[in-house]
This record gives structure tokens, sequence and C-alpha cells, in this order.
């Protein structure tokens, strides 16, 4: 499929998951079946939080864990990528290697374990000073990044189609759109937490079982489309819905 094809197909979905779907679906007709897409609402680190991220199940686990532990703040490659705009190759035990710090050091150590051998890090630099990364990766027994360098633009332009239809979806419901769909006992949760407090915690201001704010929870990330707390908190944040 060429990239005008890409993008009608991109055009054609309704939901910000079946986009999702038909990404995988391309993806996977190139021989790639492990990758990650997140979205920074600015340079990556502690204090600019992920927008939104859509990944390949197989390394689910450890993106949640690398964002839980603020790898991005320590990862040499990331930051190499936010400062071009040509996706950068890499290989994961050159990286072990050329491992500046302890915590770099731990991330590529770490990263072992999920059977990446090489990766593609296709940087894309938005509006406001966005910025979002599409990363390929390749596991032992794949090829799919093999001759890379042929289609390198490629993927960099598919990076870019398919940003262009995320930002869309994530700038569709406006704020006062968005305060309506939840309660009032979930937007209170919601700024609670965003205060830092923890579900027990929350559960004993307000005089629920952290059961229910933990169920609170389910549906304040369902309502919003987020996959957990963490992405709630920085959506309502930045749709100015805890003013």
């Amino acid at each position: 499929m060429d990239l005008s094809g890409l993008r009608q197909t991109f055009m054609s979905c309704k939901t910000l998951d079946k986009l999702n779907a038909a990404l995988k679906l391309f993806l996977q007709q190139h021989a790639i079946s492990t990758f990650a897409f997140t979205y920074y609402s600015s340079i990556p680190s502690n204090r600019n939080r992920v927008k939104y991220d859509f990944v390949s199940e197989n390394i689910r686990a450890w993106h949640e864990y690398y964002l839980a532990q603020h790898f991005e703040e320590v990862d040499s490659e990331l930051q190499k990528a936010r400062q071009t705009i040509l996706p950068v190759y890499w290989e994961l035990k050159k990286q072990l290697k050329q491992a500046k710090t302890v915590r770099e050091k731990q991330l590529r150590q770490d990263a072992l374990s999920v059977n990446v051998e090489k990766g593609l890090s296709i940087p894309i630099h938005g509006p406001e000073d966005d910025f979002a990364i599409l990363l390929l990766q390749q596991c032992q027994g794949e090829t799919g990044l093999e001759n890379y360098l042929t289609k390198e633009l490629y993927w960099l332009a598919v990076g870019y189609v398919y940003y262009e239809f995320v930002r869309r979806f994530l700038l569709k419901e406006s704020p006062q759109a968005l305060m309506q769909n939840l309660s009032q006992r979930e937007l209170q949760c919601l700024r609670l937490a965003s205060q830092g407090l923890t579900a027990n915690e929350i559960a004993k201001q307000i005089g629920l079982t952290t059961r229910t704010v933990n169920f609170h929870w389910q549906n304040i990330n369902k309502k919003l489309g987020t996959r957990n707390k963490s992405q709630s908190i920085h959506l309502a944040q930045i749709k100015g819905l805890l003013a």
C-alpha cells in the first residue's frame, strides 16, 4: 500500500481504536509486529507527560515499566531522535555497550528481556512543541527492518500520517463534552488524584471504599479513552477539566 492508500484508509476510520487497528495491520503487512507510538506534550521528561500511546501487546508491560521508571530522561537514543528530523537506527547490544550512565545501562539490560534486537526510532515534530516517536522494532527471527535504509523516509512519512490522524482524534472532543461524560464523583476522584492522592487516600477523604474508587477509575479511563490513571490525569490537565 502506498502513502496515498494508507491515508485513505486512515480517513475511513471513525474511531481511534479503528485507526490503531489499521496501523497495526499495515505494519504486520511489512513484517513488523513489535512497535510503540508515544506522543509527548513536549520534550520528554518527568514534567512533560505522555499525551497518548499505542503499543503492540508483546511489549505493553515493558513500555509501561519504561514510562513508570522515567527512562525517557536517560534514554540517549530518544534524546538523539528529539534533536533530528530523520529516523534513528539502533541495535540494542551496541546501546548497552555505549551506555553512559548506570541508569541507562539498566535500561538497556532490562530491554533485553523483551527479545528485541534492533529498532528504528522515527521522530515526529508537531505544532506547539509537540513531540511523538514511532518506534519500529525487530525481534529475534524477524526481518522487518532488514535493508531499512531503503525505506527510512517511507517510514518517516508513515509516522507523520498516523500522527496527523491521532492528533485529530485527541482534539476532537471539547473540554465541555468531556466534562459532561464524567459524573461528579468521577470528577472528584480525578481532581484529588491530580493532587497526588492515592486510591486509598481518596477513598478515606470522600467516604468510599478503595474498590469503589478503583471502579470509578475504570469508568474514567473508558470515558476519556485512556489506558490508565496517569493518562487520564494528563488529558484532564491539558483539556482544562481540573480548573
